[in-house]
């Protein structure tokens, strides 16, 4: 059975009213249709919504990991007749994030966080920024969403893109969470803003070709202000949540995934921390 995982990166910081819609309404749909999802979440909306976010938490339905503001690698864009650099943040300024981002979530939830989410994410992900990894795992990080673009650092990423361990960096026990599709705010914005309709009946076609995928984790991309921008009920999400499990998909965490991941290589005999990296295709 393919699994889809619902991922919000959470780092609107303009104001807080956005932010406290989206986990309001977000909790509303996922409790209704009991659907899991994973929030990754910026230093300072944890600071800012703690108590939100804590009550949240507590229900083992939501997964909160840690995001950081600043792209974790130079992102060069080419897309329709046009090239568009985001230079990555440094080093120094992504162990600065990551550690303000694990002593807001520390103090959240009196726990460490596993997972983390940059912003717009890339192709490859983290395979070619080893010093990038290191500093993950010094915080204790141990999965990531951060390959989320195609050779041209745009969209869709091919569902054939699998999860992997990082091991021909150095950190077998790492595992990358690529984000297969179209991310939902670029997506939205190429159809309009105002036609949720339109991008739901769009990205059922994904879920029907995930479900034909028998292993396939499908690591879904939204994002809070994107998710609640046209559609303040987040009907387009609900609407997704609810094909997904009438057709078949096991909604997960990206926790959980990683869980059912690191199990999975204990089975196939690799117990010793030793992972097979998948190819790149």
């Amino acid at each position: 059975m393919a699994t889809m995982v619902i991922g919000y990166l959470v780092e609107w910081t303009k104001d807080d009213v956005v932010t406290a819609q989206f986990l309001t309404q977000m909790r509303r749909i996922h409790e209704d249709a009991r659907a899991p999802c994973t929030l990754y979440c910026v230093a300072d909306v944890i600071a800012r919504h703690r108590e939100q976010l804590r009550d949240i938490g507590a229900d083992p339905l939501f997964d909160v990991q840690i995001a950081t503001k600043r792209p974790l690698k130079t992102v060069c864009q080419h897309a329709e007749g046009k090239t568009i650099v985001w230079p990555g943040a440094s080093l120094e300024e992504i162990e600065t994030e990551v550690a303000e981002a694990v002593g807001a979530f520390v103090e959240c939830f009196g726990s460490r966080p596993t997972g983390i989410s940059g912003p717009l994410g890339a192709y490859r992900g983290l395979q070619d920024r080893p010093d990038v990894l290191a500093v993950l795992d010094r915080h204790g990080i141990r999965f990531s969403r951060t390959y989320a673009r195609d050779q041209n650092d745009w969209q869709p990423v091919e569902f054939s893109v699998e999860p992997f361990w990082y091991t021909y960096q150095g950190f077998s026990h790492i595992a990358e969470f690529p984000s297969q599709g179209w991310q939902e705010p670029i997506i939205r914005k190429i159809y309009g803003w105002d036609d949720a309709h339109g991008y739901l009946d769009y990205v059922k076609a994904d879920v029907d070709d995930a479900v034909r995928r028998e292993n396939l984790v499908w690591s879904y991309w939204a994002c809070d202000w994107s998710a609640i921008r046209g559609a303040t009920d987040m009907a387009h999400i609900e609407g997704l949540i609810r094909y997904a499990q009438e057709n078949g998909l096991e909604l997960s965490t990206q926790k959980a995934a990683y869980e059912k991941m690191v199990e999975n290589e204990t089975r196939a005999g690799n117990g010793d921390g030793s992972h097979e990296e998948t190819p790149e295709p």
